[in-house]
């Protein structure tokens, strides 16, 4: 009975031993699995976030190319609208000009005219010239016919022969130069350094 029951308990160590060796397998494949699924889910978390942080970037780049043309936007309306006043400034000045500044400036544009010409003065100028102011004119420039009409409300004068009028009211001059020069002129008031 002895063999009997060495038999039964080593085949009952076996058994045991066997299903030891069973369960410490099956705990090891389930730490495996747990560990491959933590790392799996890592990866998709890592992912996920790469893909919200690629995202966000977008929306960021998107958002401050906007704010860059905004404030690109507003320094050139802010450049203009200065420009616009430095022009403003300059008609005032011309506008205001004295009978003397006015007189000479007429005769230096008559001085390039050996032809008969019309003046017709611009409003706000023609009230600075006095009769005695027109007959030297007229004395100076023999070639010279002054018209009695002026322009209303305009600084100036406008100069025919027949059918060709040249413009010199100060304001047109002032829209001219802009038109022309206005460009060259932002950049040279407005140069910024790039690095």
């Amino acid at each position: 009975m002895e063999t009997s029951s060495q038999l039964k308990e080593a085949v009952l160590r076996q058994a045991h031993e066997k299903g030891r060796k069973l369960l410490t397998k099956a705990k090891e494949e389930r730490t495996l699995q747990a560990t491959e699924r933590k790392k799996s889910l890592l990866k998709e978390k890592e992912e996920e976030k790469f893909r919200q942080e690629k995202l966000l970037k977008t929306h960021l780049k998107r958002d401050l190319q906007q704010l860059e043309n905004q404030k690109r936007q507003s320094t050139l309306m802010a450049k203009q609208k200065v420009l616009k006043e430095l022009f403003e400034l300059a008609y005032d000045k011309m506008a205001a000009w004295t009978v003397e500044e006015e007189a000479a400036f007429l005769q230096q544009v008559l001085s390039t005219s050996p032809q008969a010409v019309r003046l017709t003065f611009g409003e706000v100028t023609g009230r600075k010239f006095t009769e005695k102011d027109k007959i030297q004119l007229q004395r100076n420039f023999p070639q010279l016919q002054i018209e009695k009409e002026q322009l209303k409300d305009q600084a100036g004068f406008v100069l025919s022969q027949g059918q060709i009028d040249a413009n010199y009211l100060y304001r047109d001059l002032i829209a001219s130069i802009w038109e022309q020069e206005g460009y060259q002129m932002a950049k040279m008031i407005f140069q910024t350094k790039e690095s």
